[in-house]
């Protein structure tokens, strides 16, 4: 009775499928159509400043194109409004401030004022202390990050190892001429770190963290001679006889520095991978101290953002061509990570006899020029007490690592490391309106970087006393 073919069924039922399509279309006629939507209105950006005329640098190159400020920051020539001013550059060359990517001269608030100054006069703005007392960098805030000063990235203490790099440094040397003879309880904590196995690397953070610091440093320092090294500094009588010959001051050089490099060392290499982890998961940035190209390996291995030092900074006591040249592999490894380089090739000259120089010289071209062509980048940095960027500079374009215009695209560049989470070191819109007006194409020569005219900070002209 029931046996109805399957043709039939479709035919009485279709019509029902498609009467809700049919009442929906209905009901949609009926309503009324909707209101038009208005226009938004395009936001207008308050504009303060117009420089016209002026060669602007890209990152590449100067390209002529007009600048326009509001609130500080550089603002959208499209959204811009009726600017308050407007300064003709008549052609000048308009580029982001220079950086200084290692420097420990900023640290206490007596120095200030004179390194301010003359940081501002070469075109410096921004300046990364890598170690530092926390102390005095601390009272130093009230003086610093304001619109007539530079601004400063204090890292604080470093990781290293039991009377590893800097230890000596600080409970040898440093502590009678700025410390008042502090012992080394003083500095643990403060100026280093130790950590010598895992559960010492959340204890370390926690107080770096407290202290404020957003960026750790990290001591890598002859790897390759780590454990001998360690094992020989834990005796006392071996670190009294280093200290006595390092402050000697009626031995040689070369016998005094022999001894303060038996005091180079650092983190072990096998930890430092999970420092580097722990590091990162606080959203803190990691940066390596190192000594040789076997530090540079376990350095990028383990992952840090940035290297402070290139190796091969002179020819002395344990540092030699071979110790000092890096790798094919490990700069293609520092290049597929984004792994930068702070070069400080001019950190310490007078460690290399006058006849040893030109080795010197090919072995950091050498490694500069690899490290270019593979794309790492390179930054500024000087690590020599009351040295100025602009000393590396001309260190870096005399000795031949460096044409003019690439040593200052550098320079330029160096700010990324120095504050990465700021929106500074481009004039491009939002970002913080800091400029320099140079009256030559500063590419050009060592001359040229001198050249500046006028200064920016925050939107603001800067006026040197």
């Amino acid at each position: 009775m029931f046996d109805l073919k399957i043709e039939t069924v479709m035919l009485i039922t279709k019509p029902l499928l498609i009467l809700p399509v049919l009442a929906a279309a209905l009901l949609a006629r009926c309503e009324p159509d909707p209101a038009p939507v208005a226009p938004v209105a395009p936001v207008v950006q308050a504009c303060d400043m117009a420089l016209t005329g002026g060669q602007v640098w890209d990152g590449v190159s100067f390209q002529r194109r007009d600048v326009f400020i509001g609130d500080g920051h550089f603002i959208d020539a499209e959204r811009s409004g009726p600017c308050s001013a407007t300064l003709d550059l008549a052609g000048r060359y308009v580029s982001p401030p220079f950086a200084e990517g290692h420097s420990h001269n900023v640290e206490a608030p007596w120095s200030f004022a004179g390194l301010n100054a003359r940081y501002l006069e070469e075109g410096v703005f921004y300046v990364l202390n890598p170690l530092n007392m926390p102390g005095p960098a601390q009272a130093l805030h009230e003086q610093i990050a304001a619109v007539e000063t530079i601004d400063v990235n204090f890292a604080h203490g470093a990781l290293t190892s039991y009377r590893g790099h800097p230890e000596f440094v600080y409970v040898a040397v440093l502590s009678s001429i700025l410390y008042g003879g502090a012992e080394r309880e003083a500095f643990e904590g403060e100026a280093f770190h130790t950590v010598e196995a895992p559960d010492h690397i959340e204890p370390a953070l926690d107080l770096l963290q407290a202290q404020g610091s957003n960026t750790v440093k990290l001591v890598i320092a002859n790897s390759e001679h780590h454990d001998e090294r360690s094992a020989f500094l834990r005796d006392d009588e071996n670190w009294n006889a280093i200290v006595a010959t390092s402050l000697d001051e009626t031995l040689d050089q070369a016998t005094r520095l022999e001894a303060s490099e038996r005091a180079s060392v650092g983190l072990d290499p096998a930890l430092a991978p999970l420092i580097v982890a722990r590091i990162h998961a606080r959203g803190m940035r990691a940066i390596a101290h190192i000594d040789t190209a076997v530090d540079f390996d376990v350095a990028v291995r383990a992952g840090v953002d940035t290297i402070v030092h290139m190796p091969g900074i002179a020819l002395a006591p344990g540092n030699t061509l071979e110790n000092g040249t890096l790798s094919d592999t490990a700069i293609a490894q520092a290049a597929s990570r984004g792994v930068g380089v702070v070069l400080t090739a001019g950190v310490r000259p007078e460690f290399t006899a006058e006849t040893d120089r030109p080795a010197l010289y090919a072995m950091q071209h050498s490694n500069i020029r690899r490290l270019m062509a593979a794309g790492v980048p390179v930054y500024i940095g000087t690590d020599r007490w009351q040295a100025m960027a602009f000393e590396e500079v001309t260190y870096l374009v005399e000795t031949g690592a460096m044409s003019p215009a690439e040593a200052f695209s550098a320079w330029v560049a160096t700010s990324e490391i120095v504050f990465p989470d700021r929106r500074i070191g481009k004039i491009a819109t939002g970002y913080e309106a800091d400029l320099l007006v140079f009256e030559t194409d500063p590419t050009t020569s060592l001359e040229a970087m001198g050249t500046i005219e006028r200064r920016m900070k925050g939107g603001a002209w800067l006026t040197l006393d």
